[in-house]
């Protein structure tokens, strides 16, 4: 996984987690998911250009795609 990690990073990742390390690595090499939250105080934030043509993620509140 150093191909795209610095080392000294990569050391200090599995002294933090441990066990759980390969769990860290496992999730680094999946696909990544993107998302945008928009703050539902501001007035009219759903008309932002941005937020218009995204979709809304189901298991998050408010304005959060």
């Amino acid at each position: 996984m150093s191909d795209f990690l610095p080392v000294g990073f990569e050391n200090r990742m599995k002294e933090f987690l441990g066990e759980e390390y390969g769990d860290f690595e496992n999730a680094l090499k999946s696909e990544r998911y993107r998302g945008l939250r928009v703050n539902p105080l501001k007035k009219n934030a759903e008309k932002y250009p941005m937020v218009s043509n995204l979709e809304k993620i189901p298991w998050a509140e408010n304005y959060s795609y």
